[in-house]
């Protein structure tokens, strides 16, 4: 299809069913329906969530797509990438998440599981500009990190398993974070 290309081109590989509407304007509600529906059968389109779709073909997929599909889930919200997650690629703890993505959000809890994937999403009532100051953002994926030891804090706070936790570790992180900050 001429505009999944165009899309692409312009590096744009993931959608909600609105952002598609949009790239059919003139198309009628239940013929759009109709296509989206025959689009995803044949595979010209993937399904990862409800009402969020993904160019399975296109080159401009990120590396990470199952932390790059945050904003398409919860857009409109402040995501932060935090506890299991954040704590495991600083070594933190000893497993490796690689197909798991845990997220506080200022939108609802919900666990998303995807092909890519599973994002947990886990609604905050922490002050916004005090979760923003313990994260770092990345204006690529749109996207907060939390801090090793906010991390840390977060895992605590949801009653997470600290038993996989290395105090030493988790030291050395925060104190190797600081230094770069």
């Amino acid at each position: 299809m001429n505009v999944l290309k165009e899309t692409d081109d312009n590096n744009l590989w993931a959608f909600t069913r609105t952002q598609l509407k949009e790239l059919f304007p003139t198309e009628k509600h239940d013929n759009f329906t109709k296509s989206l529906a025959r689009h995803v059968r044949s595979g010209v389109l993937d399904k990862v969530a409800h009402s969020v779709y993904v160019n399975p073909t296109a080159k401009s997929t990120p590396y990470n797509k199952l932390e790059a599909l945050i904003p398409f889930l919860r857009s409109g919200q402040i995501n932060v990438v935090t506890a299991e997650t954040v704590l495991s690629r600083w070594s933190v703890i000893s497993q490796m998440m690689f197909d798991y993505v845990v997220v506080m959000t200022t939108g609802s809890s919900k666990k998303f599981d995807t092909q890519y994937g599973v994002i947990e999403f886990i609604h905050t009532k922490q002050d916004i500009e005090k979760l923003k100051a313990n994260s770092f953002y990345d204006e690529n994926s749109d996207l907060y990190t939390a801090s090793v030891k906010q991390a840390y804090k977060d895992l605590t706070s949801l009653n997470r398993n600290l038993d996989l936790v290395d105090q030493g570790e988790l030291v050395e992180a925060i104190s190797e974070q600081n230094k770069k900050n």
